[in-house]
């Protein structure tokens, strides 16, 4: 007896003698099978090696352990394969689990099934002893049957130690074929084949292998179209959670009108879809339409229903649920959260406990509602948990869209980290590690390109744009393709590219959606009226705020600041400061009421430039001073940069002011004062890409680098060595070289000397 045998019938005496079962293995390929059991595991796959194998003989002997491959290999050289087909469910099955388990491949109905291939056998039972059935050959009639009962008996009998098997010669050709049909022809077709002499070895219908695309088009090419609108019912929640609105759309767009018309969960996909474009209008007329025919009984809502994703995952199972779903986001899109809210409310009572898609959805929309009331709490409470079962469940379509949307509540609450945070967590599910990226991470990319340029990362925002643009295209849902090439836009002007920018703003809003979605969700509009202000296109600008119906006087709601903003921006442009200064008030009230302090920073630096063009300079700069000391924290940059000259006059003003020691301005970090300075010099460096340079001056023979211009920004505050060792977080050594290095580039004596040839080029305000 070999050793590898002597061995395991040790293990078979110890554990019976102990009367512990036993739990067999090899491979462990096929776990999954049978009923779940339990005892000492015991692998088998040691004992391994083809024994005897004789091509004229058409049989095969191989030990328990051997693998499937080193099978097939062999078989092959010589032409020939195992009849039966053994199935690879994980991996390179053994043979003695092949047999133990008795599953056959496709071939089974032309061939045989693994029972049938089955000569003989060796079964080391309970007391250690080997027996041995049938035999190498057909004639070997003694212990035949016994063989035969040892497959698919899952290990219950013993170790099944040497198995010979019969073997076939290879087919000298074979030929698939595609044919259209719908699942009912094809169970005909079989049927009629099967009592006819051909050699069938396999036959499958599309949709039953997820390829439900060929399933509906063969179904239309066939003319079935009431089993078309069953197939594209069954498997539309499976194309829209996968962000394949494209091929859905095709479905419809080959169905008669009149009879989606009476069918509400082909209706409903649409109004998803549109929805999720922006396309308002369209979206609520396709929803009255599926409302009236869910009240009428022949619009197929009562008929037997089995989504491929399973009721709880599907989100067209439950029509009056997700008809009231569908308006509350109707309800979001248009800015009207108390609708919204009613709404959402409404679809929860009419879900039970397993439905937990359409329930997560619901509860995301209600965190929506709450985040045009301004009550970003509660909305990142909500969106977060929606959040948290989509990962769960391995959703990243889902997990891509409502990380973006809760990553915008955060940056809205001055909480950039935690922002970069949330976009980080739904990459691992958008674009695992060594996988292609999903579509849903293009959104979750856009967020961080917008993270990175709010913090004077251009490069790295750049990089995330380029990645999460290409992917926005593939989504159903055209907000973040907007809000990145509107992104892209700012670099470009940041970059000294104004044509590039208004070309990317341009794309952003053909790519955005409609008018009617409120700014909250669609703040291209928005943008685009900065950009005109920022290139000196006032006028424009103000036609824009004049079309919005945008007022000095209103009391703006928070759904849409971003509007209310550029209006100020555009009374200070038209040298009203006052006016400016009245609205800001209203809306700075209105988010430290609400702890808004994203808003809070942006409102405190308009007030800063508003205060500065009313003559209320050390006004002017308590307010920038207020605003940076709330923005420093947390890396914010270009909410300042963006503002233009005039706020790198405050700025330098400021300066002057953290050097004669203004309470006000010693709560401003000096280092992030340089950071928000050296972003007016010019191109930012992408962090972390080795020691940067600033924007190229003339009158320098050897330009300064980026961590010069920040030190060069230091001494204009009269900060000494020592305190710009500590903001900057280097050594008093490093302080004092950079500073004789900017010396000598300046062709200075001292600080006073170098601060003011630095103002004479325009390195500092």
């Amino acid at each position: 007896m070999d050793t590898e045998l002597l061995q395991l019938r040790e293990r078979v005496l110890v554990a019976g003698s102990q009367h512990t079962p036993l739990q067999l293995h090899g491979a462990r390929t096929k776990e999954f099978y049978g009923e779940s059991i339990s005892g000492q595991p015991l692998d088998v796959s040691g004992y391994r090696g083809i024994i005897d194998y004789e091509p004229s003989e058409l049989v095969i002997t191989a030990r328990c352990g051997t693998p499937l491959s080193e099978i097939e290999t062999a078989l092959a050289e010589r032409g020939q394969y195992l009849g039966f087909e053994p199935p690879r469910p994980g991996g390179d099955p053994t043979l003695g689990g092949i047999i133990a388990t008795g599953l056959s491949g496709p071939r089974r109905m032309q061939a045989g099934a693994a029972r049938d291939f089955v000569l003989g056998a060796h079964l080391m039972a309970a007391d250690g002893e080997v027996l041995r059935f049938g035999g190498q050959v057909m004639k070997n009639v003694a212990g035949f049957d016994v063989s035969r009962l040892l497959c698919g008996s899952m290990g219950i009998f013993g170790i099944l130690t040497e198995l010979s098997i019969k073997v076939l010669p290879k087919p000298r050709a074979e030929e698939t074929l595609r044919l259209e049909m719908t699942a009912r022809q094809a169970v005909e077709a079989f049927n009629r084949w099967g009592g006819q002499p051909l050699p069938i070895s396999a036959a499958a219908w599309h949709e039953e292998h997820g390829l439900a695309d060929d399933a509906v088009r063969h179904a239309l090419a066939a003319g079935d179209t009431a089993w078309t609108m069953r197939l594209i019912e069954r498997h539309v929640d499976a194309f829209l959670l996968s962000s394949q609105g494209a091929t859905i759309q095709r479905w419809l767009a080959a169905l008669p009108a009149d009879l989606i018309l009476s069918r509400p969960r082909l209706l409903l996909p649409q109004v998803v879809l549109a929805l999720l474009s922006g396309r308002v209008d369209t979206a609520e007329g396709v929803l009255d339409a599926a409302e009236r025919a869910l009240a009428d009984s022949a619009g197929g809502a009562d008929e037997p229903y089995e989504p491929v994703l399973g009721r709880a995952t599907a989100l067209f199972a439950n029509v009056p649920a997700i008809i009231a779903h569908e308006r509350a986001m109707l309800a979001v899109v248009r800015g009207d959260a108390e609708r919204a809210i009613m709404f959402a409310s409404q679809a929860l009572g009419s879900l039970s406990e397993d439905e937990w898609m359409l329930t997560s959805h619901a509860h995301a929309y209600r965190g929506l509602a709450e985040w045009l009331r301004g009550r970003l709490a509660e909305a990142e409470r909500a969106l977060s948990s929606s959040i948290g079962q989509w990962r769960a469940a391995g959703q990243p379509t889902m997990t891509g869209w409502g990380s973006h949307l809760l990553g915008q509540v955060q940056r809205a609450q001055g909480r950039m980290d935690a922002a970069a945070g949330t976009y980080q967590q739904a990459l691992e599910v958008t674009a695992p590690p060594g996988r292609p990226a999903l579509p849903g991470a293009g959104a979750v990319h856009v967020g961080l390109a917008e993270v990175a340029y709010q913090r004077g990362e251009l490069d790295m925002a750049l990089r995330h744009l380029t990645e999460g643009i290409e992917l926005c295209q593939q989504l159903n849902f055209t907000q973040p393709l907007a809000e990145g090439l509107a992104t892209l836009a700012w670099i470009r002007q940041a970059s000294g590219d104004p044509v590039g920018a208004r070309e990317a703003m341009s794309e952003a809003g053909e790519a955005g959606p409609g008018p009617d979605v409120t700014g909250l969700l669609n703040p291209v509009p928005a943008q685009r009226a900065r950009l005109l202000l920022a290139q000196g296109e006032v006028a424009a600008a103000a036609r824009w705020a004049h079309e919005r119906g945008l007022s000095p006087d209103d009391e703006p709601p928070y759904s849409r600041e971003r509007e209310y903003l550029v209006l100020a921006r555009v009374l200070l442009a038209q040298n009203r400061p006052a006016q400016a200064l009245a609205l800001l008030a209203r809306l700075h009230a209105a988010a430290v009421n609400q702890h808004r302090t994203g808003s809070i920073i942006e409102i405190g630096a308009l007030q800063a430039l508003a205060l500065a063009a009313n003559g209320e300079e050390n006004a002017a700069v308590d307010a920038l001073a207020a605003a940076l000391a709330l923005a420093c924290p947390q890396g914010y940059v270009r909410v300042f940069a963006d503002e233009g000259p005039p706020m790198g006059a405050l700025l330098g003003r400021l300066v002057a002011a953290q050097k004669a020691e203004q309470a006000a301005a010693r709560n401003v970090p000096l280092g992030c004062l340089a950071r928000v300075l050296r972003a007016f010099g010019g191109k930012e460096a992408a962090a972390g890409a080795g020691r940067p340079t600033a924007a190229a001056v003339p009158g320098l023979v050897e330009q300064l680098t980026a961590r010069e211009l920040e030190i060069l920004v230091l001494l204009a505050a009269g900060a000494p060595n020592p305190r710009i060792a500590e903001d900057l977080v280097v050594s008093l050594d490093t302080v004092k070289k950079h500073v004789s290095h900017l010396l000598g580039k300046l062709g200075a004596a001292n600080r006073t000397e170098a601060v003011t040839r630095a103002r004479q080029l325009g390195l500092i305000p």
